[in-house]
């Protein structure tokens, strides 16, 4: 009976179906008079459409796929389609050729935003990856053991469709998955783990098992480790016990041989994704961050366009459903927690000018370009103009995966003639020269710009100096609070996304948290050009922190002058 629903839920006439089953026509009639649920079954297997044929790629509508054809390697983005509906954006694309070229032992962790398909896209691929290769063993795990069976179920469930779905197509082909009828095998089907049919008997370890802290480790060995939403912010204060089950019990499953990937967003500061960034060596974790949307030659682009187009996000992000804080921590993967908060919103944003752009044209002034190299990760450039009274951006570029120092220097001349064109002349560019960047600083090719163009090059050292008491990038908060940094924010795309990421990560900052672990190389662009400003027009520090106590502003001095959240001791890099 399941292989004649079989034959017609996939298109082929109720009389080849009972001959391609070797079912007699009147069996088939005293079955529909006698079974109401068989006459329904045939009737929905008749009219479901299993996907558009027309969306379906050629080779495999024509036939390429035969029943029982396994692939050791497969066309994840077509069969993915072919069976289950789904399209897969590029971002999605590209964290499956990532994931299926991880090595044993390594750990891939994406940070993505709320409702942009993680599930469903580990769902789909580990669905495929069973049916192609059934001795392959998963552990699925989650905050909790009931998130995990959630993914197990709808991947088991996918397995034994009812009859007529659509999903028969994808059992036919790479089945059968579940129990059949009759079957004397003793094979395992529960809601925290299952074995595929056709696994091998000599394996003892399940196909799927579902974990969750606290709950039982079922089975002992897995190729692959996914974990999903780890934490919430429920199990926040938790997250050194959490990192600790995860890290020894967890982590051990797939072992040297086997991977593990970690999908999930920020939760705040401190959270179990910052513990893995923190303790795992770079060596074996490589982690992906992707915003809601980026800057693409210039223009502002959504990641899931046909999901959440531009406008969309931004009237979600503008609606008042999710705050500031929540936007940058879940959404941009950018957590900021208040009680480490060093730069004020309130502050930031009457920093900012709705006149100005990156476009305006400033005839005759001298600029300063900042630069933070980086060769494969975030290259920063920024352009200030300088004067006694202020200090105001009026450009910033960032580039990832620079891989030479032509190509920076490419950059930075890219920048210098931008200004040129907009009347603007540099006079001196300010370059991070500690590692690698001190061969860059120095470069012949380099020189041969600064005489070109005529401007100094000046060397910037990164290192405590970042939390001085004088000089500290916290120290900025002054210049912040008496509007000496001027912030364009007119009518321009360009503008307004840079000036917003500039916000996101000042916000974000706090001391001793490193680069590698929190994104503030356009923030260090500023620092660098903030200090030679600062070194010019020296203020009053006492007369300055006086005004704060009038002001009600939240920051403390300490020792000469380091200016810091009320709630942060330096020292130890804690709240107090």
């Amino acid at each position: 009976m399941a292989g004649f629903l079989r034959y017609v839920s996939d298109g082929h006439t109720v009389r080849d179906a009972l001959n391609m089953a070797a079912i007699p026509e009147a069996t088939y009639k005293a079955w529909r008079m006698r079974y109401a649920d068989f006459r329904v079954q045939v009737d929905q297997a008749k009219t479901k459409p299993i996907v558009n044929p027309d969306l379906i790629h050629p080779e495999l509508r024509d036939g390429y796929h035969k029943p029982g054809r396994r692939k050791s390697v497969f066309d994840f983005v077509v069969e993915r389609k072919l069976y289950f509906g789904h399209d897969t954006p590029d971002f999605q694309a590209e964290i499956v050729d990532m994931l299926s070229t991880l090595r044993g032992g390594d750990v891939l962790m994406v940070l993505l935003p709320p409702e942009h398909g993680k599930t469903t896209l580990f769902e789909d691929f580990a669905c495929l990856t069973l049916g192609h290769n059934p001795s392959f063993r998963f552990h699925v795990g989650s905050e909790s053991q009931q998130l995990s069976k959630k993914i197990l179920g709808r991947i088991r469930s996918r397995m034994s469709p009812p009859p007529g779905s659509y999903l028969w197509r994808y059992v036919r082909d790479l089945g059968p998955f579940a129990p059949q009828m009759g079957d004397t095998q003793i094979q395992a089907w529960t809601a925290t783990h299952f074995d595929v049919r056709d696994k091998g008997t000599d394996e003892r370890d399940y196909s799927m098992a579902a974990l969750g802290f606290g709950s039982q480790i079922i089975g002992s060995r897995s190729e692959g480790l996914h974990n999903d939403d780890l934490q919430s912010r429920k199990t926040l204060s938790q997250t050194e016990e959490l990192f600790e089950v995860w890290r020894q019990d967890w982590l051990s499953r797939p072992g040297e041989t086997g991977w593990t990937t970690v999908f999930g967003n920020r939760v705040d500061n401190g959270d179990i994704y910052e513990a893995i960034e923190e303790n795992l060596s770079s060596d074996v974790l490589r982690i992906v961050r992707y915003p809601p949307y980026r800057m693409v030659d210039g223009q502002t682009v959504p990641l899931w366009p046909d999901r959440w187009p531009l406008e969309k996000l931004e009237r979600f992000r503008d609606s008042g459903k999710v705050s500031g804080e929540t936007w940058d921590r879940n959404w941009m993967q950018n957590p900021r927690s208040r009680r480490f908060l060093t730069f004020r919103e309130e502050d930031l944003d009457r920093l900012k000018v709705p006149g100005k752009t990156f476009m305006d044209q400033h005839p005759g002034r001298m600029a300063w370009v900042t630069l933070d190299p980086a060769l494969g990760s975030k290259n920063a450039v920024m352009a200030l103009l300088p004067s006694s009274e202020s200090l105001e951006i009026v450009d910033i570029q960032e580039d990832e995966g620079l891989r030479s120092n032509e190509a920076i220097m490419g950059v930075v001349e890219d920048m210098i003639l931008r200004l040129r064109s907009r009347g603007i002349t540099v006079s001196d560019l300010i370059i991070e020269a500690k590692n690698f960047q001190a061969g860059l600083a120095r470069d012949e090719r380099l020189l041969k710009m600064r005489d070109a163009y005529g401007f100094d090059v000046r060397e910037h050292l990164t290192g405590v100096n970042k939390y001085d008491e004088n000089i500290g990038v916290p120290s900025m908060v002054h210049t912040v609070v008496n509007r000496q940094l001027v912030l364009p924010y007119g009518e321009d795309e360009r503008t307004r996304f840079w000036i917003d990421e500039l916000r996101r990560q000042m916000l974000a900052w706090k001391p001793y948290m490193k680069g590698t672990k929190l994104r503030q190389d356009i923030l260090m662009a500023l620092w660098f050009g903030w200090i030679r400003w600062r070194s010019l027009n020296k203020p009053d520090l006492d007369t300055i922190r006086s005004d704060w106590r009038h002001q009600g502003v939240p920051y403390a001095k300490t020792g000469s002058g380091l200016i810091v959240p009320t709630r942060y001791t330096p020292i130890f890099g804690r709240a107090s």
